[in-house]
């Protein structure tokens, strides 16, 4: 299947058409909360803490993968910052919060987002590779966080005293990389960021595997120069605590062990390396139904039964974008098409065509299987939900690995990419009915929704951790003999 190419001088690495084809397939405030949770033992019970990053999805993909060694019996802490508690607060976790200074502990993260996007939209405009610096900047508030959080984290593993720790963050945590317990890195992003190790392409690029290595370089150039400031205040600070990073890096795997979640459909399997040693990947993280008690969102009973539904959100950030909302809305207007709008944070001030219903808050998981086709910024945790479904994809890429997310999905033709402020009317429309009239690729989605629904690859991560416990407690041993 063809990409449908915008007309935009600079179309972007993740336009044009591939060959590939697709595989089957933080000062302290910490209150805990503690709900009854299974006495069944199993073999072994481990208490076992879980550690976010600030972000809507990563905060979700950890509940998620929380929730799968609850059914395993262990002992679940989950730790994350006052302002998410919202997505925490009904769980069956331990639940320990962390404040941020930085921001209002009552502010909802959505909100914030959305000031964010005021501050940057202009620069979303960018083709990725003019968009490295802005990268340099989110990753400064990214180590600004973890100065501001690192001394509550230290002081909750030290209470929790776990077995075993979970940490998605996009830097590395001194208090976790230097707490002498096995932890495992969790990458719920695109996992091009891992693949550096190797050889794959440069991870926020939006280049496919297929691409010239030169353009790889001078991104890799690009980038390293944007984040040499973060860098250089991340290695300062760690080092202060007695942690030296690799050079130039600002994230670490574990030594213990590591989990991506990306489906083995958008795999990067043709990377000479793949796959990784310390590495498990787990196909989806989707959150259990029975966890999730939200309603729908909004009403569906105006929609028409027989009539195409298409679902179209750009996620908190790119909502938050009131013109560009309008400007695609318009499009979606004149189109024979029923769309449900989720309108993020803005949504008082987002006005709907006719044909679409919406509202500032969708529940997701519940509104997918009820639709024709995703229109979406290409976020990882979206990109994945459409696939359990099996759902046609139109992705419309704004920043950071939603970029790369676009190229692997054009690569494996399992759905279009358009840059979002430069797509013309046509282009878009033209998109929508290519993805709609194209049996073959509902019955390829298909396969890969039975395939991710029968996946063992959860289990299979899980089962070699558990095992591996003893390796990890003797290896943190060595480790600690070996580091003071």
């Amino acid at each position: 299947m063809e990409p449908i190419p915008s007309t935009s001088k600079s179309t972007g690495p993740f336009t044009g058409p591939s060959t590939s084809r697709s595989t089957s397939q933080s000062k302290s405030q910490s209150t805990s909360q503690s709900t009854s949770q299974s006495t069944s033992e199993p073999r072994k019970r481990y208490k076992m803490m879980f550690m976010p990053m600030e972000g809507t999805g990563h905060v979700l993909t950890m509940i998620g993968l929380a929730y799968r060694f609850l059914k395993r019996h262990h002992d679940i802490t989950f730790v994350v910052s006052k302002s998410f508690a919202k997505y925490v607060a009904a769980s069956p976790f331990k639940i320990h919060y962390i404040i941020n200074p930085a921001f209002d502990e009552y502010e909802d993260p959505q909100e914030r987002w959305s000031k964010t996007m005021a501050r940057n939209a202009v620069h979303f405009h960018k083709t990725p590779i003019e968009q490295a610096w802005l990268q340099g900047v989110f990753h400064d508030d990214f180590v600004n966080t973890v100065i501001d959080v690192n001394d509550q984290l230290e002081k909750i593993i030290r209470e929790v005293k776990p077995d075993l720790m979970f940490a998605d963050y996009y830097v590395a945590v001194p208090a976790i990389v230097l707490a002498n317990i096995p932890w495992i890195c969790v990458v719920s992003a695109n996992p091009l960021s891992i693949y550096q190790l190797i050889d794959g392409p440069p991870f926020y690029s939006g280049y496919s595997i297929t691409d010239s290595n030169c353009n790889w370089n001078d991104f890799k150039r690009r980038f390293r120069v944007a984040l040499s400031g973060p860098c250089h205040k991340l290695h300062t600070y760690a080092a202060e605590r007695g942690l030296k990073l690799p050079p130039n890096r600002l994230w670490v795997a574990s030594p213990y062990h590591n989990i991506y979640i990306y489906p083995l459909a958008l795999d990067y399997c043709e990377i000479p390396g793949f796959p990784l040693r310390r590495w498990s990947r787990i196909d989806h993280c989707i959150r259990p139904f029975s966890a999730d008690p939200d309603p729908l969102g909004l009403d569906l009973t105006a929609l028409k039964p027989q009539s195409p539904k298409i679902y179209f959100t750009l996620g908190t950030m790119g909502s938050a974008d009131i013109v560009l909302m309008d400007i695609i809305l318009k499009i979606l207007k004149d189109t024979p098409y029923q769309y449900i709008v989720s309108k993020g944070p803005n949504g008082d001030k987002i006005n709907l065509p006719p044909n679409a219903i919406g509202s500032g808050y969708v529940n997701q998981l519940k509104i997918l299987p009820l639709v024709d086709l995703v229109i979406f910024h290409g976020g990882n945790n979206t990109l994945i939900e459409c696939l359990y479904f099996g759902k046609k994809m139109l992705l419309l890429p704004l920043f950071g690995d939603q970029f790369d997310n676009a190229a692997r999905i054009v690569d494996r033709r399992l759905g279009l990419a358009l840059r979002p402020y430069q797509v013309k009317p046509d282009d878009l429309r033209r998109a929508i009915v290519t993805l709609l009239d194209d049996d073959a690729l509902h019955n390829q989605l298909t396969t890969i929704s039975n395939n991710l629904k029968k996946s063992n690859s959860f289990e299979k991560a899980i089962e070699e951790i558990e095992s591996n416990m003893h390796i990890f407690k003797n290896q943190s041993e060595i480790l600690a003999l070996t580091t003071h």
